[in-house]
């Protein structure tokens, strides 16, 4: 089925390559020192966190299914049923990536390195789309605001999804913003809503709180980009709605049959109690969803209220820096009084809105929001580029450039515990010695044990 679908997004990939209806916006810089400073933030701040993803992965999650699930698949040389490990069943595209890496690297730093380049290709993305909306200076702020966000910052280097989930919901975005720009019932537009359904499949198979993002696309079904209601064909039709939606379904449906046939339950390990009652093993699924929230609460009761604006206060002040999306943020809000955003502008903020109000009714994990802050980010920089008179929009930015270069110089100084890896990196630490006695994230004592064990069993019994 994924084949099939590769092949069949083939065509409509090739459009991307295609000189589109509209001319291509100017890349006009109209800041050019600020431009160059926050440009060089987010390539220093990017080489200086790399250097940790050439380090063996200590990240417990990487450990038990972003990379122990495809190497045990790597093991027995075919997808098994694992129900002991509750993460089995969790859609994980990103991990099947990872597991190409550990066919030669049984240290995980080729897939480590992986994942933190994908900053950059979220990087290129963002330049991209600010291209596409017509503010092309904005892409460069997005790619620094987001890169140095602390949370981002913490993410980049731990093998993880995150980051893979952002760049596909970013191209998700792009091709249903370029759906609007053919006219209705045209190939060229048939081809962009199978590329967006392509990509959004993608992106729900990363996931589970992934699958959320359909949600997203609902207010954009029913607005003009001027807000008002209308059945036009500026509008998604029924059609080009069903079609992206099944073609975003045929590849996410892979995840669901391998569920079936191993474990008899779609969302495994969610509810197994009730898909399976009779199975041997029973997995603890509520303490893989220990982060989640019940919406219901959240939402129609003063407690639930109150701690939904609690736990939005708390991205902004977390009690560890690692895991706060800084103040920035939180600027839209009075930003977006001071402006008037054009049509595909106000388009990328129900995108926005649609994709993170969903998730935050279900989970409090700030880290689960990396995806939406790249999204974000840019909306940010859209609203700012848009601010007049010139000589407020110039201070606003200098603002955030400096509060971009605080945050920076925070995280370097709390960064104290992730330093052991500069030795590994400068080759003063074996991968034994790092292993077998420093403590990161979560300690690994068990490590010169299984050296030893391997030392000394028969080789065939290994």
């Amino acid at each position: 089925l994924g084949l099939i679908a590769f092949l069949a997004s083939l065509k409509p990939v090739a459009h991307l390559f295609k000189r589109r209806s509209e001319a291509a916006t100017p890349a006009i810089i109209r800041h050019p020192v600020l431009t160059a400073v926050m440009g060089s933030m987010f390539w220093a701040g990017w080489l200086y966190r790399f250097r940790y993803a050439m380090v063996p992965e200590t990240f417990y999650d990487a450990l038990e299914y972003h990379l122990g699930l495809p190497n045990l698949y790597l093991l027995s040389h075919r997808i098994i049923a694992v129900p002991e490990n509750s993460f089995s069943g969790i859609p994980s595209l990103p991990s099947m990536l990872y597991g190409w890496t550990l066919a030669w690297d049984q240290w995980g730093i080729s897939a480590s390195m992986l994942h933190c380049s994908f900053v950059i290709w979220i990087g290129a993305a963002l330049l991209g789309l600010s291209r596409r909306l017509g503010r092309p200076e904005a892409g460069l702020y997005a790619c620094a605001i987001f890169a140095l966000t602390p949370v981002v910052a913490a993410e980049s280097f731990r093998t993880s999804v995150g980051l893979e989930w952002a760049l596909l919901q970013l191209l998700c975005f792009t091709g249903f913003l370029a759906i609007f720009d053919y006219d209705k019932n045209s190939p060229e537009r048939k081809n962009w809503v199978i590329l967006c359904g392509t990509f959004l499949g993608l992106t729900m198979a990363t996931k589970y709180p992934a699958w959320l993002l359909p949600i997203a696309f609902i207010p954009a079904l029913f607005l003009k980009f001027d807000g008002t209601r209308s059945d036009s064909s500026a509008t998604i039709s029924p059609r080009d709605a069903g079609l992206l939606f099944t073609v975003a379904l045929l590849w996410l449906c892979p995840w669901v049959i391998k569920n079936i046939a191993f474990y008899g339950n779609p969302i495994y390990p969610f509810f197994h109690e009730r898909f399976s009652p009779g199975a041997v093993y029973m997995p603890d699924w509520k303490q893989v969803n220990a982060a989640g929230t019940n919406p219901f609460h959240v939402l129609f009761s003063l407690d639930g209220l109150k701690g939904y604006g609690l736990n939005l206060w708390g991205f902004l002040k977390s009690r560890i820096l690692n895991e706060s999306s800084g103040p920035l943020y939180f600027l839209l809000a009075p930003f977006s009084l001071l402006v008037r955003l054009p049509p595909k502008t106000r388009l990328w903020a129900w995108l926005c809105l649609g994709s993170w109000v969903p998730l935050s009714l279900l989970s409090t994990l700030s880290r689960y929001f990396i995806p939406h802050l790249a999204a974000f980010a840019l909306l940010l920089s859209l609203v700012i580029v848009e601010i007049r008179p010139a000589r407020v929009r110039t201070i606003f930015l200098c603002i955030i450039s400096a509060a971009l270069a605080v945050t920076g110089v925070l995280w370097l100084l709390i960064d104290v515990p992730q330093r052991v890896k500069q030795n590994v990196f400068s080759g003063r630490l074996s991968y034994s010695q790092f292993l077998g006695h420093t403590a990161i994230s979560y300690p690994t004592p068990v490590f010169a044990g299984i050296e030893y064990i391997n030392a000394n069993t028969p080789q065939d019994a290994k």
